[in-house]
């Protein structure tokens, strides 16, 4: 994730994900949750689907409303099948 933009007190990020597995990661959902007295902005995934080691990024843009001007803290969750399995990644980001 990749803070890319400040204008206004709207942080714009930019997530790209990329798969250097055998497999393709299918069905990828990526969640993120910011704290209460901010406001977040989700685009749609590029596609769900990873092809197996590709260089091909699927691409997510993300707007944060930090009116107060707080440390922006961002937990996410990215989540997808890969060789039949399920797979749930998580974790948090402070910017």
């Amino acid at each position: 994730m990749e803070q890319t933009k400040v204008e206004n007190d709207i942080h714009t990020f930019e997530v790209y994900l990329s798969n250097s597995k055998e497999y393709d990661m299918e069905n990828l959902v990526f969640q993120v949750a910011v704290p209460k007295s901010m406001q977040l902005k989700l685009s749609a995934l590029s596609s769900n689907v990873i092809p197996a080691q590709s260089n091909e990024k699927v691409h997510q843009s993300l707007s944060i409303l930090n009116k107060n001007k707080n440390d922006i803290k961002v937990r996410f969750r990215i989540q997808y099948n890969i060789n039949g399995e399920k797979v749930l990644t998580q974790g948090d980001l402070s910017f």
